[in-house]
Protein backbone atom coordinates (compact mmCIF):
# COMPACT_ATOMS: atom_id res chain seq x y z
CA UNK A 1 0.00 0.00 0.00
CA UNK A 2 2.83 2.46 1.30
CA UNK A 3 4.55 1.87 -2.09
CA UNK A 4 1.06 2.49 -4.26
CA UNK A 5 0.86 5.74 -2.33
CA UNK A 6 4.73 6.80 -3.38
CA UNK A 7 3.61 6.10 -7.24
CA UNK A 8 0.71 7.65 -7.06
CA UNK A 9 2.04 11.03 -5.54
CA UNK A 10 4.94 10.61 -8.09
CA UNK A 11 2.78 11.04 -11.23
CA UNK A 12 0.87 13.37 -9.54
CA UNK A 13 3.74 15.33 -9.30
CA UNK A 14 4.93 14.62 -12.90
CA UNK A 15 1.41 15.92 -14.23
CA UNK A 16 1.50 19.32 -11.95
CA UNK A 17 5.38 19.92 -13.84
CA UNK A 18 3.95 18.98 -17.47
CA UNK A 19 0.87 21.56 -16.38
CA UNK A 20 3.56 24.29 -15.38
CA UNK A 21 5.73 23.87 -18.27
CA UNK A 22 2.30 24.16 -20.53
CA UNK A 23 1.14 27.06 -18.83
CA UNK A 24 4.80 28.26 -19.36
CA UNK A 25 5.14 27.59 -22.77
CA UNK A 26 1.21 28.86 -23.47
CA UNK A 27 2.50 32.19 -21.79
CA UNK A 28 5.86 32.21 -23.79
CA UNK A 29 3.69 31.83 -27.64
CA UNK A 30 1.35 34.95 -26.40
CA UNK A 31 4.16 36.96 -25.21
CA UNK A 32 6.03 36.24 -28.67
CA UNK A 33 2.78 36.76 -30.43
CA UNK A 34 2.90 40.14 -28.99
CA UNK A 35 6.23 40.76 -29.73
CA UNK A 36 5.52 40.24 -33.44
CA UNK A 37 2.54 42.58 -33.65
CA UNK A 38 5.16 44.85 -31.84
CA UNK A 39 7.98 44.34 -34.36
CA UNK A 40 5.08 44.41 -37.40
CA UNK A 41 4.21 47.73 -36.27
CA UNK A 42 7.75 49.44 -35.07
CA UNK A 43 10.64 47.31 -36.66
CA UNK A 44 11.76 47.11 -39.79
CA UNK A 45 13.29 43.53 -39.17
CA UNK A 46 9.18 42.41 -39.58
CA UNK A 47 8.99 43.49 -43.05
CA UNK A 48 10.84 43.16 -46.40
CA UNK A 49 10.71 45.34 -49.10
CA UNK A 50 11.84 45.58 -52.54
CA UNK A 51 11.70 48.10 -55.00
CA UNK A 52 11.33 47.40 -58.75
CA UNK A 53 14.15 48.14 -60.62
CA UNK A 54 14.53 49.22 -64.39
CA UNK A 55 14.89 45.35 -66.11
CA UNK A 56 11.57 44.71 -64.29
CA UNK A 57 12.44 42.80 -61.12
CA UNK A 58 12.67 43.43 -57.50
CA UNK A 59 15.45 43.93 -55.91
CA UNK A 60 15.69 44.43 -52.15
CA UNK A 61 16.30 47.39 -50.65
CA UNK A 62 19.22 48.16 -49.25
CA UNK A 63 19.25 48.27 -44.67
CA UNK A 64 15.30 47.97 -45.42
CA UNK A 65 14.64 51.36 -46.31
CA UNK A 66 11.88 52.46 -47.16
CA UNK A 67 11.51 54.36 -50.50
CA UNK A 68 10.66 57.64 -50.88
CA UNK A 69 8.72 59.98 -53.56
CA UNK A 70 8.28 58.28 -56.65
CA UNK A 71 7.28 55.13 -55.54
CA UNK A 72 3.57 53.40 -54.60
CA UNK A 73 2.78 49.77 -53.13
CA UNK A 74 2.31 47.17 -55.56
CA UNK A 75 -0.89 45.51 -53.68
CA UNK A 76 -0.81 42.36 -55.98
CA UNK A 77 2.46 41.40 -54.62
CA UNK A 78 2.39 42.50 -51.24
CA UNK A 79 2.15 39.65 -49.06
CA UNK A 80 1.51 39.27 -45.06
CA UNK A 81 2.09 36.02 -43.09
CA UNK A 82 0.72 34.53 -40.07
CA UNK A 83 2.95 32.86 -37.04
CA UNK A 84 2.64 29.27 -38.74
CA UNK A 85 3.58 31.44 -42.34
CA UNK A 86 0.09 31.19 -43.50
CA UNK A 87 -0.91 33.58 -46.36
CA UNK A 88 -3.22 36.02 -44.88
CA UNK A 89 -5.79 37.65 -47.15
CA UNK A 90 -7.17 41.18 -46.45
CA UNK A 91 -4.04 41.86 -43.97
CA UNK A 92 -3.63 45.14 -45.01
CA UNK A 93 -4.69 48.60 -46.42
CA UNK A 94 -2.83 50.98 -48.60
CA UNK A 95 -4.04 54.65 -49.04
CA UNK A 96 -2.44 57.74 -49.23
CA UNK A 97 1.33 56.19 -49.11
CA UNK A 98 0.56 54.57 -46.05
CA UNK A 99 0.80 51.24 -45.27
CA UNK A 100 -1.63 49.81 -42.54
CA UNK A 101 -2.56 46.64 -40.93
CA UNK A 102 -5.80 45.35 -41.03
CA UNK A 103 -5.38 43.15 -38.70
CA UNK A 104 -3.58 41.65 -35.28
CA UNK A 105 -2.08 38.20 -36.41
CA UNK A 106 0.69 39.60 -38.91
CA UNK A 107 4.08 38.50 -37.95
CA UNK A 108 5.81 39.54 -41.16
CA UNK A 109 5.03 41.34 -44.54
CA UNK A 110 6.96 41.39 -48.05
CA UNK A 111 6.34 44.56 -49.35
CA UNK A 112 6.53 45.39 -53.18
CA UNK A 113 6.77 48.95 -54.54
CA UNK A 114 7.27 50.30 -58.26
CA UNK A 115 8.30 53.48 -59.60
CA UNK A 116 5.08 55.49 -60.40
CA UNK A 117 6.22 58.03 -62.91
CA UNK A 118 3.62 58.49 -65.83
CA UNK A 119 2.25 54.94 -66.57
CA UNK A 120 1.75 54.43 -70.21
CA UNK A 121 -2.34 53.69 -69.63
CA UNK A 122 -2.68 57.14 -68.08
CA UNK A 123 -0.92 58.32 -71.52
CA UNK A 124 -3.21 56.35 -73.79
CA UNK A 125 -6.63 57.40 -71.95
CA UNK A 126 -4.96 60.99 -72.18
CA UNK A 127 -4.44 60.92 -76.42
CA UNK A 128 -8.00 59.71 -76.54
CA UNK A 129 -8.13 57.24 -79.19
CA UNK A 130 -10.52 56.25 -81.24
CA UNK A 131 -13.31 53.84 -79.66
CA UNK A 132 -12.21 54.03 -76.25
CA UNK A 133 -14.90 54.53 -73.84
CA UNK A 134 -13.51 57.34 -71.38
CA UNK A 135 -17.38 58.24 -70.28
CA UNK A 136 -18.17 55.06 -68.71
CA UNK A 137 -16.41 53.01 -66.36
CA UNK A 138 -16.99 49.68 -67.85
CA UNK A 139 -16.83 46.74 -64.85
CA UNK A 140 -13.41 48.18 -63.43
CA UNK A 141 -12.36 49.86 -66.78
CA UNK A 142 -12.64 52.36 -69.53
CA UNK A 143 -12.78 49.75 -72.07
CA UNK A 144 -12.24 49.88 -75.94
CA UNK A 145 -15.95 49.04 -78.18
CA UNK A 146 -17.02 49.01 -81.44
CA UNK A 147 -16.86 47.45 -84.77
CA UNK A 148 -13.34 46.54 -86.20
CA UNK A 149 -15.05 48.02 -89.28
CA UNK A 150 -15.40 51.15 -87.18
CA UNK A 151 -11.61 51.34 -86.77
CA UNK A 152 -10.56 50.63 -82.74
CA UNK A 153 -7.45 52.06 -82.33
CA UNK A 154 -6.14 49.81 -79.53
CA UNK A 155 -3.11 47.99 -80.96
CA UNK A 156 0.03 47.74 -78.70
CA UNK A 157 3.44 45.88 -78.96
CA UNK A 158 4.73 43.50 -76.16
CA UNK A 159 8.04 41.84 -76.37
CA UNK A 160 9.73 44.50 -78.75
CA UNK A 161 10.15 48.55 -78.44
CA UNK A 162 11.01 48.75 -82.19
CA UNK A 163 8.21 49.57 -83.92
CA UNK A 164 9.33 48.08 -87.65
CA UNK A 165 9.99 44.14 -85.53
CA UNK A 166 6.65 44.61 -84.26
CA UNK A 167 4.58 45.68 -87.42
CA UNK A 168 6.90 42.40 -89.10
CA UNK A 169 5.75 39.86 -86.99
CA UNK A 170 2.38 40.41 -85.93
CA UNK A 171 1.62 37.07 -84.67
CA UNK A 172 4.61 37.46 -82.01
CA UNK A 173 4.29 41.19 -80.69
CA UNK A 174 1.25 42.62 -82.03
CA UNK A 175 -1.58 42.94 -78.76
CA UNK A 176 -4.81 44.91 -78.39
CA UNK A 177 -5.95 47.02 -75.32
CA UNK A 178 -9.28 45.27 -73.91
CA UNK A 179 -9.09 48.46 -71.49
CA UNK A 180 -7.58 50.51 -68.70
CA UNK A 181 -8.03 50.47 -65.45
CA UNK A 182 -9.38 53.33 -63.52
CA UNK A 183 -7.10 53.36 -60.19
CA UNK A 184 -4.02 52.29 -61.57
CA UNK A 185 -4.19 53.21 -65.25
CA UNK A 186 -3.40 49.14 -65.80
CA UNK A 187 -3.37 47.86 -69.30
CA UNK A 188 -5.57 44.50 -70.05
CA UNK A 189 -4.31 43.21 -73.36
CA UNK A 190 -5.30 40.36 -75.65
CA UNK A 191 -3.07 38.93 -77.70
CA UNK A 192 -3.70 39.74 -81.50
CA UNK A 193 -3.30 36.13 -83.38
CA UNK A 194 -3.94 32.70 -81.42
CA UNK A 195 -1.13 30.21 -80.24
CA UNK A 196 -0.11 28.04 -83.01
CA UNK A 197 -1.44 24.81 -81.90
CA UNK A 198 -5.66 23.90 -80.29
CA UNK A 199 -5.65 22.93 -76.57
CA UNK A 200 -8.33 21.33 -74.41
CA UNK A 201 -9.19 22.25 -71.21
CA UNK A 202 -9.23 19.12 -69.95
CA UNK A 203 -9.03 15.51 -71.23
CA UNK A 204 -12.29 14.04 -68.96
CA UNK A 205 -15.64 15.40 -69.17
CA UNK A 206 -17.38 13.33 -66.57
CA UNK A 207 -15.56 15.74 -63.58
CA UNK A 208 -15.57 19.59 -63.48
CA UNK A 209 -11.99 20.98 -63.94
CA UNK A 210 -11.73 24.49 -62.78
CA UNK A 211 -9.46 26.95 -64.78
CA UNK A 212 -6.16 26.95 -62.65
CA UNK A 213 -5.80 23.28 -62.67
CA UNK A 214 -6.74 22.89 -66.74
CA UNK A 215 -4.14 22.37 -69.17
CA UNK A 216 -4.45 25.74 -70.32
CA UNK A 217 -3.59 27.65 -67.16
CA UNK A 218 -0.28 25.30 -67.21
CA UNK A 219 0.22 25.80 -71.04
CA UNK A 220 -0.39 29.50 -70.96
CA UNK A 221 1.89 30.11 -67.31
CA UNK A 222 4.33 27.72 -68.49
CA UNK A 223 6.35 26.81 -71.61
CA UNK A 224 4.31 27.43 -74.48
CA UNK A 225 3.66 31.12 -73.71
CA UNK A 226 4.98 32.76 -70.58
CA UNK A 227 8.60 30.82 -70.33
CA UNK A 228 9.36 30.75 -73.84
CA UNK A 229 11.74 33.21 -75.38
CA UNK A 230 9.67 32.52 -78.90
CA UNK A 231 6.98 35.07 -77.10
CA UNK A 232 8.05 36.92 -74.50
CA UNK A 233 11.76 37.11 -73.12
CA UNK A 234 13.06 37.48 -68.99
CA UNK A 235 13.14 41.79 -69.52
CA UNK A 236 9.39 41.80 -70.97
CA UNK A 237 8.18 38.93 -68.45
CA UNK A 238 8.58 40.92 -65.64
CA UNK A 239 6.17 43.70 -67.10
CA UNK A 240 3.55 41.40 -66.92
CA UNK A 241 1.62 41.46 -63.18
CA UNK A 242 0.53 38.50 -61.22
CA UNK A 243 -3.75 39.30 -61.07
CA UNK A 244 -6.01 37.73 -59.44
CA UNK A 245 -7.98 36.56 -61.87
CA UNK A 246 -11.67 35.91 -61.02
CA UNK A 247 -14.06 33.58 -63.38
CA UNK A 248 -17.81 32.54 -62.24
CA UNK A 249 -20.11 30.05 -63.19
CA UNK A 250 -23.09 30.69 -65.21
CA UNK A 251 -25.59 28.63 -67.35
CA UNK A 252 -25.12 29.38 -71.36
CA UNK A 253 -29.56 29.75 -71.63
CA UNK A 254 -30.13 31.62 -68.80
CA UNK A 255 -31.80 35.06 -69.01
CA UNK A 256 -31.54 36.09 -65.79
CA UNK A 257 -28.69 34.38 -64.28
CA UNK A 258 -26.54 33.20 -67.17
CA UNK A 259 -25.62 34.00 -70.47
CA UNK A 260 -28.29 35.72 -72.19
CA UNK A 261 -27.85 38.89 -70.28
CA UNK A 262 -26.53 42.05 -70.75
CA UNK A 263 -22.81 43.41 -70.10
CA UNK A 264 -23.13 44.55 -67.11
CA UNK A 265 -24.62 41.75 -65.21
CA UNK A 266 -22.23 38.65 -66.46
CA UNK A 267 -19.29 41.09 -64.85
CA UNK A 268 -20.96 41.17 -61.61
CA UNK A 269 -21.32 37.51 -61.83
CA UNK A 270 -18.09 36.89 -62.63
CA UNK A 271 -16.69 39.40 -59.71
CA UNK A 272 -19.17 37.64 -56.80
CA UNK A 273 -21.04 40.68 -56.60
CA UNK A 274 -24.30 39.08 -57.68
CA UNK A 275 -25.99 35.35 -57.78
CA UNK A 276 -25.11 32.48 -60.22
CA UNK A 277 -26.85 29.73 -61.46
CA UNK A 278 -25.80 26.54 -62.68
CA UNK A 279 -25.99 22.78 -62.69
CA UNK A 280 -23.44 20.24 -60.70
CA UNK A 281 -23.60 16.55 -61.05
CA UNK A 282 -25.79 14.09 -58.39
CA UNK A 283 -23.23 11.95 -56.16
CA UNK A 284 -26.10 9.19 -56.66
CA UNK A 285 -26.45 9.49 -60.31
CA UNK A 286 -25.95 12.04 -63.23
CA UNK A 287 -28.87 14.04 -63.00
CA UNK A 288 -28.76 17.89 -62.91
CA UNK A 289 -28.37 19.42 -59.39
CA UNK A 290 -29.20 23.41 -59.41
CA UNK A 291 -26.65 25.24 -58.07
CA UNK A 292 -27.79 28.97 -56.73
CA UNK A 293 -25.46 31.12 -54.71
CA UNK A 294 -22.69 33.91 -55.45
CA UNK A 295 -19.73 32.18 -57.04
CA UNK A 296 -16.77 33.48 -58.44
CA UNK A 297 -13.32 31.54 -58.21
CA UNK A 298 -10.36 33.21 -57.93
CA UNK A 299 -6.55 32.31 -58.74
CA UNK A 300 -3.31 34.84 -58.73
CA UNK A 301 -1.73 33.89 -61.78
CA UNK A 302 0.26 36.84 -64.79
CA UNK A 303 -1.96 34.97 -67.86
CA UNK A 304 -5.44 34.29 -67.93
CA UNK A 305 -7.67 34.00 -70.68
CA UNK A 306 -10.59 36.65 -71.70
CA UNK A 307 -13.43 36.59 -69.71
CA UNK A 308 -17.05 36.78 -71.13
CA UNK A 309 -17.70 40.50 -69.75
CA UNK A 310 -14.63 40.98 -72.11
CA UNK A 311 -16.45 39.87 -74.74
CA UNK A 312 -20.06 41.35 -74.35
CA UNK A 313 -18.60 45.04 -73.60
CA UNK A 314 -16.73 45.26 -76.81
CA UNK A 315 -18.96 45.60 -79.74
CA UNK A 316 -20.79 48.85 -79.29
CA UNK A 317 -21.14 51.92 -77.54
CA UNK A 318 -23.87 53.87 -77.37
CA UNK A 319 -27.28 52.92 -75.98
CA UNK A 320 -26.09 49.34 -75.88
CA UNK A 321 -23.18 49.79 -74.16
CA UNK A 322 -22.86 47.39 -71.51
CA UNK A 323 -26.34 46.02 -72.44
CA UNK A 324 -25.17 43.72 -75.57
CA UNK A 325 -25.56 40.05 -75.04
CA UNK A 326 -23.08 37.84 -76.96
CA UNK A 327 -25.96 34.93 -76.62
CA UNK A 328 -26.81 33.49 -80.30
CA UNK A 329 -30.62 33.89 -78.86
CA UNK A 330 -30.10 37.13 -77.99
CA UNK A 331 -31.23 39.94 -80.79
CA UNK A 332 -28.60 42.01 -79.52
CA UNK A 333 -26.19 39.35 -80.46
CA UNK A 334 -25.51 40.27 -84.15
CA UNK A 335 -23.51 43.31 -83.06
CA UNK A 336 -20.86 40.49 -81.39
CA UNK A 337 -19.97 39.18 -84.91
CA UNK A 338 -18.25 42.58 -85.99
CA UNK A 339 -16.65 43.34 -82.82
CA UNK A 340 -13.13 44.35 -82.52
CA UNK A 341 -12.09 41.56 -79.87
CA UNK A 342 -13.71 38.64 -82.14
CA UNK A 343 -10.63 35.83 -82.96
CA UNK A 344 -11.51 36.32 -86.69
CA UNK A 345 -11.69 39.96 -87.13
CA UNK A 346 -7.98 39.71 -86.19
CA UNK A 347 -6.99 36.04 -86.93
CA UNK A 348 -7.47 34.56 -90.22
CA UNK A 349 -5.79 31.79 -89.95
CA UNK A 350 -6.04 30.87 -86.06
CA UNK A 351 -5.80 26.85 -85.60
CA UNK A 352 -9.47 26.90 -84.57
CA UNK A 353 -12.22 29.20 -85.20
CA UNK A 354 -13.46 28.57 -81.57
CA UNK A 355 -11.89 30.29 -78.54
CA UNK A 356 -11.63 29.06 -75.03
CA UNK A 357 -13.30 31.55 -72.47
CA UNK A 358 -12.31 31.57 -68.55
CA UNK A 359 -16.30 30.78 -67.89
CA UNK A 360 -17.73 27.85 -66.38
CA UNK A 361 -21.00 26.50 -68.15
CA UNK A 362 -22.00 23.71 -65.81
CA UNK A 363 -23.23 20.09 -65.69
CA UNK A 364 -25.79 18.65 -68.41
CA UNK A 365 -26.72 15.35 -67.48
CA UNK A 366 -23.57 13.51 -68.72
CA UNK A 367 -21.16 16.47 -69.40
CA UNK A 368 -19.20 19.09 -67.63
CA UNK A 369 -19.33 22.35 -70.15
CA UNK A 370 -16.86 25.55 -70.52
CA UNK A 371 -18.28 28.47 -72.25
CA UNK A 372 -16.35 29.08 -75.60
CA UNK A 373 -16.52 31.86 -78.35
CA UNK A 374 -17.49 31.45 -82.61
CA UNK A 375 -17.69 34.14 -84.70
CA UNK A 376 -18.28 36.13 -81.44
CA UNK A 377 -21.41 34.33 -79.83
CA UNK A 378 -21.12 32.39 -76.88
CA UNK A 379 -21.19 28.93 -76.91
CA UNK A 380 -20.69 25.69 -74.96
CA UNK A 381 -18.05 22.87 -75.44
CA UNK A 382 -16.92 20.16 -73.66
CA UNK A 383 -13.29 20.10 -71.92
CA UNK A 384 -12.16 18.06 -74.10
CA UNK A 385 -12.62 19.85 -76.83
CA UNK A 386 -9.65 21.22 -78.68
CA UNK A 387 -9.69 25.39 -79.73
CA UNK A 388 -7.64 28.30 -79.94
CA UNK A 389 -6.49 30.30 -77.68
CA UNK A 390 -5.57 33.90 -76.93
CA UNK A 391 -3.74 35.04 -74.16
CA UNK A 392 -4.84 37.80 -72.09
CA UNK A 393 -2.72 39.60 -69.08
CA UNK A 394 -2.32 42.84 -67.47
CA UNK A 395 0.45 45.34 -67.87
CA UNK A 396 1.68 48.15 -65.39
CA UNK A 397 3.94 50.87 -64.98
CA UNK A 398 5.65 50.70 -68.25
CA UNK A 399 6.39 53.76 -70.46
CA UNK A 400 4.54 55.03 -73.89
CA UNK A 401 7.05 55.63 -76.12
CA UNK A 402 5.23 56.87 -79.08
CA UNK A 403 2.55 55.16 -81.64
CA UNK A 404 -1.10 56.49 -81.54
CA UNK A 405 -2.94 52.69 -81.77
CA UNK A 406 -3.50 51.83 -85.00
CA UNK A 407 -2.33 48.63 -86.90
CA UNK A 408 0.34 50.58 -88.83
CA UNK A 409 1.32 52.79 -86.38
CA UNK A 410 0.61 50.73 -82.70
CA UNK A 411 1.32 51.75 -79.46
CA UNK A 412 4.84 51.38 -78.39
CA UNK A 413 5.65 51.02 -74.86
CA UNK A 414 9.41 50.10 -72.86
Amino acid sequence: MKNKKVVLKSLIGIFMCIEIISIFLMMKANQNRELYKKEIKNNENALAIYIKSEDGSYVKSFGNTWPGEGYRLNENYTKCLDLNSELIENAFSYADNTFTLTTTKVAFCYLFFDATGVPAGLDIFNSSPSGLEKSTLLGNMYRFVGQQSSGVNNYVCFGTSDQGECTSYPDKYMYRIIGIENDTYRLKVIKKDALDSTYSWASDNTTYTPWSESQIFYALNGDDFLRTDNYISDAWRNKIDNYNWLYGSMMHSDTTYGAKQGANGIYDIESGKTLAKWYEKAEANNNNVLQEKVHSDKVNAKIGLVNLSDVYFAPAGGSLLGNVSCHGEVSSSSNCSGSWLTLVQNDATAPSNIEWSMSRNGWDTNYYYINTITNGTITNSYQSDKYSVRPVFYINYVNLKGGNGTMTDPFIIE
